[in-house]
């Protein structure tokens, strides 16, 4: 079998915490981290064991207050670039997304501010800061094409269900505790319509009734039980 010399781990913090993985050279780390703990611990995946490593940091302009405020204080070295650097690598980017189609930029999107919200305190922003700071990376993505609709239900969980500048889509009612509203259960309801109205042709249901394919209570059938 050849050995592989160069391996790439694409992971969530899973691997943060309590796992070793031999000869990491390098930890790229997308986007703000959730707290200063889990930078530190996403960072100890390399350098172990007296081997070098490196980490990396990427984040946007909005986010790098982060470094002056959370993440102060630990041996970072900001690294400025010009204006433009990543030009060419943004163009393909960019074809990319408009080959997507709507649902899946709105998943993306989704779970892009969903990634912003849960570091809100970490970012210090407010609500307003979190949609405008979050419309800008989608829109600077997508090139002024449409931005896609999130799902109600994720945005009402974010806290942010009454934003202006955000579109959203489908329900805004939270399921019952144990249960779904009644748009959750329209499909499930149609795909047993037909069984539903074969078991009320054939027998009966009712406290005590007798039927061919049903069992009331105190009642006796031939068929399954019934309610």
């Amino acid at each position: 079998m050849m050995e592989r010399r160069r391996v790439i781990l694409f992971s969530s913090d899973l691997s943060a915490r309590g796992l070793h993985f031999d000869q990491v050279s390098l930890v790229l780390q997308c986007h703000t981290p959730p707290s200063r703990e889990q930078y530190i611990h996403r960072m100890g995946r390399t350098g172990r064991a007296g081997n070098a490593g490196r980490s990396i940091l990427l984040l946007t302009q909005p986010e790098s207050k982060v470094l002056s405020t959370e993440l102060a204080n630990l041996p970072i070295t900001q690294e400025s670039r010009p204006k433009g650097w990543l030009k060419s690598d943004m163009a393909l980017v960019k074809k990319a997304f408009r080959k997507m189609d709507m649902p899946t930029l709105s998943m993306g999107y989704q779970a892009y501010l969903g990634a912003n919200a849960a570091c809100i305190k970490m970012l210090r922003w407010d609500p307003d800061e979190l949609v405008v700071n979050s419309n800008a990376w989608i829109d600077s993505m997508l090139g002024g094409a449409e931005r896609p609709a999130l799902a109600a239900r994720a945005v009402h969980r974010m806290g942010l269900k009454d934003h202006p500048d955000l579109k959203m889509f489908g329900s805004l009612k939270l399921p019952k505790a144990g249960g779904s509203d009644k748009k959750d259960k329209e499909p499930a309801q149609k795909r047993g319509k037909g069984k539903e109205a074969a078991a009320r042709g054939k027998g009966g249901k009712g406290k005590g009734g007798k039927g061919k394919g049903g069992k009331g209570k105190g009642g006796k059938g031939k068929g399954g039980k019934g309610k």
